[in-house]
């Protein structure tokens, strides 16, 4: 009698031109979880138009990068993440030795990245460029003074400098982009000769040593590109009175080649099984509409060369070209933390 009173019931709404799914509870959005070294708040709205364009939903979770690896390795093929965007080489490249990434091939990723900005079998790829330069105050010191990373050597330049600690992964890759080019005698010396110059014990991040330098606590600081652009459109005017104080240099190494460059970039995870979501989500990044929501709102250079930067990172009259394989900034990581450990750099 039961299986009468269903069979009827069927019949009766496909004689309504429903089907039993209309009753059922709309099935959810297909969703990608992402751990992030940034608030979600910061790219919400790039994220909700990804979710417009895509349907696809993205989730992300704010991890504190020095327990995303150990994060992660506890939680093994159980994590809830299919991919990680976070900054520096120096922050991808554990993830990639500790086996946790898988592949992402797409053709519109390799037409819109260069392949200095990939690892080479497409683990990871950047998603925007930065920086890692000198910077001065303008009342105490020429831009002429400083024309390469190893000009720090000189004695004039001892307690001025003004960086953070060795343990930063910026710092690092810096480190590991000298030993590349210039080999590891000549990349000791550098390391040595900025801790000479320092003015104080490494202290607090980027935007702190720009403050200070701006405030009279040293003449020179070692920072990223993006903390001086976000201090100069701040929305606290004391950081862009201070900013203004302060000038870019955008030195070259003794290799007679360009600044430092580094990536923020974009990883899935191995656990994953949506590969297509991830991949489209990732490719999104490499467009236009993300690249400029980048240089804007974090004053990063796009990744993507089609892509202008934000008119605040142009005045600057400075346009990043990879030196290195940011690649090779991971494999030399070790070798740079050796070094810091034998000069002294905390």
């Amino acid at each position: 009698m039961l299986l009468r009173l269903s069979a009827l019931c069927v019949s009766l709404l496909l004689l309504l031109g429903l089907t039993p799914s209309v009753w059922a509870a709309e099935e959810e959005p297909e969703t990608i979880y992402v751990y992030s070294a940034s608030e979600e708040h910061l790219v919400r709205p790039l994220l909700d138009i990804f979710e417009k364009e895509s349907g696809i939903h993205v989730k992300m979770t704010t991890v504190d990068r020095a327990a995303l690896d150990s994060r992660l390795a506890l939680e093994g093929e159980d994590t809830p993440a299919d991919a990680v965007i976070v900054a520096d080489v120096a922050n991808l490249y554990p993830l990639q030795a500790s086996g946790l990434l898988q592949p992402v091939t797409s053709d519109v990723i390799k037409q819109n990245i260069p392949q200095m900005l990939r690892q080479k079998d497409d683990l990871w790829m950047g998603v925007a460029m930065r920086s890692r330069i000198y910077f001065i105050n303008k009342d105490k010191v020429r831009a002429s003074a400083l024309q390469y990373y190893e000009d720090i050597e000189d004695e004039t330049w001892k307690d001025r400098l003004l960086v953070r600690s060795s343990t930063n992964a910026y710092n690092q890759s810096l480190l590991a982009d000298l030993i590349y080019r210039r080999g590891e005698e000549e990349a000791t010396k550098w390391a040595a000769g900025v801790v000479d110059a320092m003015a104080r014990q490494p202290e607090g991040g980027d935007r702190d040593q720009l403050r200070a330098i701006a405030t009279g606590v040293g003449d020179v600081a070692l920072s990223n590109t993006y903390y001086f652009g976000q201090l100069l459109t701040s929305d606290d005017p004391s950081d862009r009175k201070l900013a203004k104080k302060l000038q870019p240099v955008f030195v070259k190494s003794m290799d007679g080649k360009g600044p430092h460059v580094n990536i923020r970039g974009v990883g899935m995870l191995k656990a994953s099984d949506k590969k297509e979501a991830v991949t489209k989500f990732f490719e999104f990044l490499t467009q236009e509409e993300a690249q400029k929501f980048f240089t804007k709102h974090n004053k990063e250079y796009p990744a993507n060369p089609n892509v202008a930067a934000d008119p605040v990172l142009q005045a600057w009259g400075f346009e990043p070209k990879p030196q290195v394989p940011v690649e090779m900034l991971g494999e030399l990581n070790a070798k740079a933390m050796a070094i810091f450990a034998k000069v002294g750099w905390e």
